[in-house]
Order: C-alpha cells, then sequence, then structure tokens
C-alpha cells in the first residue's frame, strides 16, 4: 500500500499548456524593465511554433526555476505601479491579473515538482 505522505507524481506529469500568446504578452510588458527576462522569453519564443503551447516541463528547462520567479515578481511589481498610478484601464489589470495567475500555477507546479525530488 503506497505511504500516503508520498509524492504521486502522477498528478503533475503534464502541467497546463502555457500558450505562446501569453508568452509573447509577457516578453512585451517585461521588456523595458526587466530586459534580461524579456530576451529570455524572446529565446523561449524562437522555439516556439506560432500558435502553439508549451507545457511545463518545456519552459522550465528553457527558462528555470529562478527566471519563472523572478517573472511573478516582475509583473507583480508591474501590476502594483499601475494600481498606485491610476493610469491603465481596467482591461489591462485584468489582463495582467489573468497573466499572472498563469505564472502563479507555473511557479506552483515547479515547487511541487520540486518537492516530490526525494520521495520517488
Amino acid at each position: 500500500m503506497p505511504s500516503p505522505h508520498r509524492f504521486d507524481t502522477k498528478a503533475f506529469i503534464e502541467p497546463f499548456g502555457f500558450s505562446s500568446k501569453n508568452l509573447q504578452l509577457t516578453q512585451a510588458l517585461l521588456r523595458n524593465p526587466q530586459p534580461t527576462l524579456s530576451e529570455n522569453l524572446r529565446h523561449t519564443l524562437a522555439l516556439t511554433p506560432a500558435q502553439s503551447s508549451l507545457n511545463g516541463y518545456t519552459l522550465l528547462d528553457t527558462l528555470g526555476a529562478v527566471a519563472i520567479g523572478r517573472i511573478i515578481a516582475s509583473l507583480t511589481q508591474l501590476g502594483n505601479e499601475w494600481l498606485e498610478n491610476g493610469n491603465c484601464s481596467v482591461a489591462s489589470l485584468n489582463s495582467l491579473h489573468h497573466l499572472l495567475d498563469e505564472w502563479i500555477a507555473l511557479g506552483d507546479w515547479v515547487v511541487q515538482q520540486a518537492g516530490g525530488i526525494g520521495d520517488q
């Protein structure tokens, strides 16, 4: 009988698809405040066929866990700046919120993957 404390890798084998459209949007939003992250995203997009999506493993391999965390932090900071300045539309804030939710879900998945390494 499997241990209830054992990490179930089957639950996290294949994460959601991350669309190339959302990678393009992230790359554009980070172009000025985070040019290195933006360039990393541009490189990842160059490896991705148009109108397709990438799984979590591909993003983790091409960007790395640290870059994913930095993207989340940078998008959060950008959202906070937009809220402070009050000079963006509700639609823009909603789009950024949705985009940030997707990156956070990817970050959560990366943490879950790292948590299961020693349990196998």
